[in-house]
């Protein structure tokens, strides 16, 4: 139950808590439209008001993509700007910055990257994560869809 909740309402928190988890494993900590509120289940964060950390979070994001381009032999890109952000607290507030990015070698429309990054003991930038959204996520995107599916019957 979150903090001030009340416990005539178990049920309605035990579905808000099942499509919480769900988001998480399904969308890997990005894109959560559910948050049960302040409790210590409840450890995915969307950070509403991330503009007071914007240029923090703009380095760890230009810095991720600048990263990701020197991986990747086919298409560069440049970070436009942030969508949103959500975080949990480990040793260091580690954010899941979704952004938006140009394609620069194909000029196209903006896609969307998915950032996992903090700052380290040394104010260093420490990106555990880069990638298109969508990507990596269709497997598991599938069994937490087939499992839906089993709730439902």
């Amino acid at each position: 139950m979150p903090q001030g909740g009340n416990i005539e309402y178990r049920e309605e928190f035990r579905k808000i808590y099942s499509r919480y988890f769900r988001q998480i494993v399904q969308e890997d900590g990005f894109d959560i439209d559910v948050y049960p509120g302040n409790a210590k289940a409840a450890i995915y964060v969307p950070y509403l008001d991330f503009e007071t950390e914007i240029d923090m979070l703009t380095e760890l994001a230009n810095h991720a993509i600048e990263e990701f381009n020197k991986s990747s032999s086919a298409y560069k890109y440049k970070f436009l700007y942030i969508e949103k952000v959500n975080y949990i607290m480990t040793k260091y507030r580690e954010y899941f910055i979704t952004v938006k990015v140009a394609n620069l070698t194909l000029r196209t429309p903006m896609a969307t990257f998915q950032i996992r990054a903090y700052k380290g003991p040394n104010a260093e930038n420490i990106i555990s994560l880069c990638r298109r959204k969508g990507e990596d996520v269709k497997a598991v995107n599938e069994v937490c869809s087939k499992m839906a599916d089993l709730e439902a019957e």
